[in-house]
């Protein structure tokens, strides 16, 4: 009987310590009218500058929260499609996904989450694909050899698992 005390004890601590980290995967796809997307929105707050010069090219329009660091990419249908984090700007207030720090480094964040699914190198970046987590991870360089690279922007969307793969 003390076990199972125990152990209900010991799940209700792990429980409650999770409550506080935001699953903002289950608010991509969502109409901006839903209560969880309406309710995320007003924690942001009305400070925002609206872009929709992407509309008319990419069916795309932006929400960016700029003293807070957060993006939100929104469909011409008002339909949320992605989420941005961008650290160098990020407010300490914003809770980032998984766990993940603003002052992580790439080695730091594979502690916690694993390699990457995928990796590609662009220009001036090195970006990680987190296909079970709808999730991309771009850091400050695109060394692919540097583990303290720090990250530079983090995004939440659907992710098109197999174009993706066909990258690599």
């Amino acid at each position: 009987m003390n076990k199972i005390i125990t152990l209900l004890f010991a799940l209700i601590i792990v429980s409650c310590g999770q409550t506080n980290q935001k699953n903002y995967n289950e608010l991509v796809n969502k109409h901006i009218n839903d209560n969880e997307v309406a309710n995320f929105l007003k924690k942001l707050g009305s400070n925002y500058e609206f872009d929709d010069s992407y509309l008319k090219s990419y069916g795309a329009k932006y929400y960016i929260y700029g003293e807070k660091g957060i993006e939100l990419n929104f469909n011409e249908s008002d339909t949320l499609e992605a989420i941005f984090f961008k650290l160098d700007k990020l407010n300490p207030e914003i809770e980032l996904p998984l766990n993940i720090k603003q002052t992580d480094t790439r080695d730091e964040l594979e502690e916690k989450m694993g390699k990457a699914d995928s990796y590609f190198v662009g220009l001036q970046k090195l970006s990680a694909y987190y296909l079970n987590k709808d999730m991309v991870i771009v850091y400050k360089s695109k060394d692919t050899l540097n583990m303290s690279n720090g990250i530079r922007s983090i995004s939440i969307q659907k992710l098109d698992k197999e174009k993706i793969l066909e990258i690599k």
